[in-house]
Formats: structure tokens, sequence, C-alpha cells
């Protein structure tokens, strides 16, 4: 690829990062890697608007675009202290369930899976995942963490399910690939 079509999609692809605005994105070229930043609106879950966003940006990784910069590694983490992600929208989820409105709920669920796909697939391009936990990871914020490759947690972190949930809404997202993703590698890798 020449230079002159290289510079150019590497200025689309920074036009289109900072059109979001419930991620913060940027690339170091010295060590050819893509920080992704997911920033909490209101709420640090997975509301419908960063799912969305979470979504165009894995389209985003896998186009023509972001091949122009030879990304090797992605980063995930967050910019709300304390908290890498809470995981479902439980709001969004008591009103679909009063509204009885199951479509909705399906197209929420799918949204969720769509994301954790991009980043278990390496966004189809060999890309080493990263997720950074800074803080609370609970439930589908948890289930995230565990989809990169590589996943760096301060010590005060706290992950996992929370316990009055641990049953409910799990067939969403897609905890047996994790689990597997997980079980494959060797014990001295985890903490």
């Amino acid at each position: 690829m020449n230079s002159s079509v290289r510079n150019s999609l590497v200025s689309i692809v920074n036009q289109q990062a900072s059109s979001f605005s419930h991620l913060d994105s940027f690339y170091d070229g010295k060590y050819r890697l893509m920080w992704c930043y997911m920033q909490a609106a209101s709420r640090p879950c997975f509301t419908p608007a960063l799912l969305a966003e979470l979504n165009q940006w894995c389209k985003e990784m896998d186009s023509d675009a972001t091949e122009a910069r030879d990304i090797r590694y992605h980063v995930l983490a967050s910019n709300a202290p304390g908290v890498f992600n809470l995981g479902g929208d439980l709001g969004l989820f008591m009103a679909l369930i009063r509204g009885k409105n199951k479509a909705a709920l399906y197209e929420y669920a799918k949204s969720c899976i769509d994301a954790l796909y991009g980043n278990i697939a390496h966004f189809n391009r060999g890309i080493t995942t990263i997720s950074l936990v800074q803080g609370d990871a609970l439930g589908g914020g948890f289930e995230t963490a565990m989809s990169s490759d590589v996943l760096i947690a301060e010590r005060s972190a706290r992950m996992g399910f929370p316990k009055s949930c641990s049953t409910c809404f799990r067939v969403w997202a897609p905890t047996a690939c994790l689990a597997a993703n997980w079980a494959a590698r060797a014990p001295s890798e985890s903490f």
C-alpha cells in the first residue's frame, strides 16, 4: 500500500474515532497499540448507546482503514474511576420485561454478544486483545474482560457475577466460549 493511501486511511480512522461519545481511543504507533476506553455517560454499564458504539468500533477495527495502522495490540479499558463495567443495563431490562418487549430484549442481547465476538475474534485481524481492569468488572463487564487474550487487573479490582443475578440472563452471553478460552490457558498465566 503506498504511503498516500495509507495516510488517508489513517486520517479516516482518526475522524471516525473522534465521532464517538461513549468511547475514547488513541493509537500508539511506537508499540502498534490501539487504546479504547469506555466512557460511562451516566452509568458504567452496557447501555444501548455504548453497545452501538462498541459494535461500530468492532466494524472499524476490522476495516481497511485500521489495517493501514498495522495494529498489533488492542487494549479495552474504562475511564470510569473504580469501575471497568458493571454489565447489563438493569433499568433497561426491567422496562423491557415490564413492557413484555421480547424483541427488544433479544436485540439488546444480540448486541452484547456481537460486541464480545469482535474482541474474541481479534477483530478478524490477528490482533492480540487486552483488557485493563481498574476497578469492578461485574456480570457482562466480567465476561467482556475475560474475552480478551490478556487480562490485566489492579490488585483492588473485583470481578465476577453478582450473587443476586448469577443465574439471570446468563444464556445471553457466550459464557461457555469464555470458559473454554480461559480453561485452555496455563494456571501460571492466572493470578
